[in-house]
């Protein structure tokens, strides 16, 4: 397999390789700088004469990866690993102790459905309720229940604590009358966790309860050395995997981009320097800066998030040149939330423009959850689909203030703003084209444009508003790091023109205010 020559910062990984002594080397590959290709070197290179395995995410990543790397490199996902992993003492995998089990939907209404049939977990739902002050039955301790065992989930943790509460539910117990122990709802939380993990029950579990058990047990992976793609993302479980291969004596290459860590609400961690700093010995971190994606224009526009960042890397674009506006007609729009981006499809059908729009991840499976949500909201109790087991619409509406249910938010304001009549909506994303190849204009959030790079990107106004001030929080002040973060990713996805609608301007008069001021800029700063 050819690859091509590499350039000095892929020669200095290869020459970290290339030295036997090493156990992890933590590669940060900022936007565009060709991490895939890095590994590929390293596959066919320093370390050809020996077996590989390839992690990452996703199943569509791992098929990718199979083009890039020969026979020695063997490609999956860390979930399909922990789900073929062996069952802890029980002589089976996790396979076939969890199949028919992994909630189809969310995990939420699949709970509260099973309880429906379980006097068990209803009277453990009902004590959770009653330690935190709520009074509507045993249907108000699903969610705070699910919300413990789901931190403990994605923790380091060996066993359910207080420690994984969340701060929303400190407030309740605190505020309860009768109860203010939280170690009522730890209980139930445990009671809940081993009743999901027993072989012979039937309770739905999500993908994070096997990773989790297998994280307790790790097993030995079945190559000496481990590549770990978008380790910026890792979750904590990924990482008790991780660390135990290279404690056992197995060596490690991770490779992301700090700056695009994008998915702490989920668990992730910023892994990439962790492990490298929890084996000193024999690690070594080393950038990725050298962006093919986008000239110069374009790696100055990403540099100025890598600023509010407090980055010590900053990108340089050695792709095509290329330009960034105020204004332009672009193939993609990237929008912060689902809602904004509905709203342009609901313009385009309305001002008949005749743009064939693709919305990436596809459009299939917000119609049908828009479709629960209004049928929710009119008052009819769903009887399958992913928000089966909400009792009504208080119920869902509650569950999107929570940490679990926070991504349900805007579409059920939405929804709550047309009073439930989402036929229209519903109308206007079934009309979109499927495939991206034959559509003139492509939408997506910033989430899942990650990964993505289009000739020409948009960025919608709505990025903005983490910038501004308001008459809440009348002092401006730099958004946290995973907002940054997402508009970092959104600003790097253009090829040849980004349009930022203001954007760009803003986050430097807004880091040179700082800079005056005396704050460093760095996420999380006020502007005085």
């Amino acid at each position: 397999m050819a690859h091509p020559e590499p350039n000095e910062e892929q020669a200095a990984i290869m020459d970290a390789a290339s030295a036997r002594s090493w156990r992890v080397l933590a590669i940060n590959a900022l936007a565009g700088t060709g991490k895939t290709t890095a590994l590929a070197l390293l596959a066919a290179g320093p370390l050809a004469g020996e077996p590989i395995n390839y992690i990452t995410f996703n199943a569509r990543a791992a098929r990718e990866a199979r083009g890039h790397f020969g026979a020695n490199t063997a490609a999956s996902t860390a979930h399909s690993l922990a789900w073929h992993s062996p069952y802890p003492g029980a002589g089976i995998t996790m396979k076939e102790v969890f199949a028919g089990r992994l909630s189809s939907a969310g995990l939420y209404g699949d709970l509260a459905a099973a309880a429906e049939a379980d006097g068990g977990l209803r009277r453990s739902f009902a004590i959770a309720a009653g330690a935190l002050g709520l009074g509507r039955g045993w249907r108000a301790g699903v969610s705070p229940v699910l919300q413990v065992v789901e931190a403990f989930t994605k923790s380091p943790d060996p066993a359910i604590t207080a420690a994984h509460v969340p701060p929303a539910l400190r407030s309740l117990a605190l505020r309860a009358q009768e109860a203010t122990d939280l170690g009522v709802l730890v209980s139930e939380a445990r009671r809940l966790w081993d009743r999901q993990i027993d072989p012979t029950s039937a309770l739905p579990i999500s993908h994070g309860v096997y990773l989790k058990l297998a994280s307790l047990s790790p097993q030995p992976f079945s190559a000496g050395t481990v590549f770990f793609d978008e380790a910026q993302d890792a979750s904590a479980p990924m990482l008790a995997l991780l660390e135990a291969h290279v404690a056992a004596g197995g060596r490690l290459v991770m490779v992301g981009d700090t700056f695009q860590h994008i998915y702490g609400w989920a668990g992730a961690l910023n892994a990439i320097e962790a492990i490298a700093a929890r084996f000193p010995d024999g690690s070594a971190v080393l950038p990725l800066c050298r962006s093919y994606r986008f000239g110069e224009e374009i790696a100055d526009a990403g540099n100025a998030f890598l600023g509010a960042l407090g980055a010590r890397y900053r990108l340089v674009g050695d792709g095509p040149s290329g330009a960034v506006e105020h204004q332009g007609d672009t193939n993609a729009v990237l929008f912060r939330s689902n809602a904004r981006m509905i709203m342009e499809i609901l313009a385009n059908q309305t001002h008949g423009t005749g743009r064939r729009i693709h919305v990436v991840g596809g459009a299939k499976e917000m119609v049908a959850i828009l479709y629960d949500m209004g049928a929710l909201y009119k008052g009819r109790i769903l009887t399958g689909g992913e928000l089966a087991g909400f009792a009504d619409w208080a119920e869902l509406k509650e569950f999107t203030r929570t940490p679990l249910g926070s991504s349900y938010a805007p579409l059920a304001s939405l929804v709550e703003r047309r009073r439930g009549s989402v036929g229209a909506i519903a109308a206007a994303l079934r009309k979109t084209e499927p495939r991206m190849e034959r559509s003139d204009t492509i939408l997506s959030t910033a989430h899942k444009a990650k990964g993505g790079q289009w000739r020409s990107v948009k960025l919608s106004e709505e990025f903005q508003g983490a910038w501004k001030a308001s008459a809440r929080d009348p002092v401006p002040r730099v958004p946290e790091h995973e907002e940054l973060s997402l508009q970092y990713v959104a600003a790097t996805r253009a090829e040849r023109l980004l349009v930022h609608r203001g954007l760009i301007p803003l986050v430097r008069e807004r880091l040179r205010e700082l800079r005056m001021s005396g704050s460093d800029g760095v996420s999380g700063s006020a502007y005085r």
